[in-house]
């Protein structure tokens, strides 16, 4: 490619929590402290109720923290803890868990049989917690990759790019003492724990912090989450992708959610928590100004009428508003953009749709837009099954996926479609009589690029919203992998014409779940364009 975009890239784990801020100073003895109250199982018939109670009054309290950093304590302790929390009231079975859990001999550690015994070894456990959270920052550790950018940049950016030699000097002394650094990272344990910081502070600086551009960002926003039900976010804090919102699992209504903010593209810690919310929040979305940022909630168990709405949140201050309250109280809003005008556009499931092939149960939303001066409404799009995520293109026109359920097809035949903001002209944009890719979630446009786009390549059954981070040029094609230009990693490799319903299960690279493209390409110094 001829020039370089920034991307936001969100990923999933298998753990509940990740982050990579310095530890809470009190270490994790208040938390423990808190699940002491709860009292122990007496019965293995009780253990699953007594685990539940547990998981929520960890996300319970880690969403009451101010620090974000020390949240993210609780949460991965919590799930590094389970095996032990699992083997109690047996103390040397415990204390067995527990030993392995920190990989020293189970004899050091001793019966675990309490909350106090527990306690004792906190900071083994919070280092342990560091050193796993550290490991999953330098996974994928592609040097190669590395490499090529910090090339490309120097040649690129000339003198404001500071570093380039020194960079790829530590990388080539890494290679030649350790190998293949992505190989040496998976192998890595705790003693090699300041090796792999400056491994990740390396690739920091030279991908992010050096660039020039990246000094416009000062602050971005994102959502955290903390499922009480101790079940991970990979598959438990999304609907299906043949689903919309309406149909989220049970974890949608149990979630601790938070709205929160970092300071620059380098931060792994937020800084500030901008809303909390004791249910499932999530696909934001930043107005033109900057000022407000859109968001969908629920209100299951609350005193709302309709359980799935689109919220405003007043970045100045704090206010918190219902956009689509005036809705019908039996249906479900989600899925929003803003046009540049200040109306919006979202999913609604007024046409009273079921998906087909299970029976109706799952609610079909339909794009809307809604007219906030003029307090009006209209339905846009009439399809049979659901549409999902609407964007605006740089041409004013808005993109969004539908899926066409056409017999055994339907599998393969979720369509990226374009239209005018008032519904008219709709038409397909890619993906049309092909079949892959299945999904193509999150979809946004590269800014200064036009007709390239990024998207989340997913399946039908299996994975729910993750998959593949794959670029797009429609100039060069519409249909199948024609106009894919390549997969994130997967540099100088030709995208793969798939058939496969769980097109992405079992994944050797990252799952991503909502790129975000950030800045049009930089421009060239003076010299490069002489």
């Amino acid at each position: 490619m001829p020039a370089y975009i920034s991307f936001l890239r969100l990923f999933s784990c298998s753990c509940a929590l990740l982050g990579a801020g310095m530890l809470h100073a009190s270490g994790l003895q208040p938390w423990l402290r808190e699940l002491a109250v709860i009292p122990p199982a007496s019965s293995a018939k009780e253990k699953d109720a007594w685990m539940r109670q547990v998981w929520t009054r960890t996300a319970e309290y880690a969403a009451s923290l101010s620090e974000p950093a020390a949240a993210d304590d609780c949460g991965d302790a919590m799930v590094l803890l389970v095996p032990v929390f699992q083997a109690w009231p047996d103390g040397k079975a415990a204390g067995a868990a527990l030993a392995e859990i920190l990989s020293v001999p189970a004899e050091s550690i001793g019966a675990v049989s309490s909350w106090d015994d527990l306690v004792k070894h906190q900071e083994a456990i919070q280092e342990r917690v560091r050193f796993l959270r550290l490991k999953k920052l330098a996974a994928y550790y592609d040097s190669a990759a590395i490499r090529r950018a910090v090339e490309r940049n120097r040649d690129k950016y000339g003198e404001r790019y500071a570093g380039a030699e020194g960079f790829l000097a530590r990388l080539d002394e890494w290679e030649k003492e350790l190998g293949p650094l992505d190989r040496w990272v998976e192998q890595a344990g705790p003693g090699q724990a300041a090796r792999l910081r400056e491994m990740v502070d390396l690739r920091r600086k030279a991908l992010i912090e050096a660039l020039p551009e990246q000094n416009g960002l000062k602050a971005w926003v994102s959502v955290r989450r903390f499922n009480p039900s101790g079940k991970s976010s990979f598959n438990h804090d999304r609907p299906a992708n043949w689903q919309g919102i309406s149909s989220m699992p049970g974890p949608g209504r149990k979630y601790r959610s938070g709205i929160v903010k970092f300071n620059g593209v380098s931060s792994s810690s937020p800084v500030e928590q901008l809303l909390a919310d004791d249910r499932w929040v999530g696909h934001l979305d930043i107005d033109f100004s900057g000022e407000k940022l859109m968001f969908t909630g629920n209100g299951f168990g609350k005193k709302e009428n309709r359980p799935w709405d689109v919220f405003e949140l007043d970045l100045k201050t704090g206010k918190k508003e219902s956009l689509t309250a005036h809705m019908p109280a039996d249906t479900d809003s989600y899925n929003s953009c803003y046009l540049p005008d200040g109306r919006i556009i979202f999913v609604n499931t007024s046409g009273m749709q079921g998906v087909p092939c299970v029976a109706g149960v799952d609610y079909v939303g339909n794009l809307h837009l809604y007219d906030r001066e003029k307090k009006t409404t209209r339905r846009l799009t009439f399809d049979q099954d659901n549409n999902w995520f609407p964007t605006m293109l740089p041409d004013g026109r808005v993109m969004f996926l539908r899926w066409e359920y056409t017999e055994s097809a339907h599998y393969f035949s979720r369509v990226l479609m374009h239209m005018n903001p008032d519904g008219s002209d709709q038409k397909e944009y890619y993906g049309s009589n092909s079949y892959w890719p299945n999904s193509l979630f999150n979809a946004r446009p590269l800014p200064g690029r036009p007709g390239m786009f990024a998207g989340i390549v997913s399946g039908h059954h299996g994975v729910k919203r993750l998959g593949e981070l794959v670029l797009f040029d429609v100039n060069r094609g519409r249909a199948a992998t024609e106009g894919a230009v390549q997969k994130i990693p997967g540099h100088g490799k030709p995208v793969e014409n798939v058939t496969k319903d769980q097109l992405v299960q079992g994944l050797k690279t990252p799952y991503f779940a909502e790129p975000y493209p950030l800045n049009e390409p930089f421009p060239p110094p003076p010299a490069a364009r002489a």
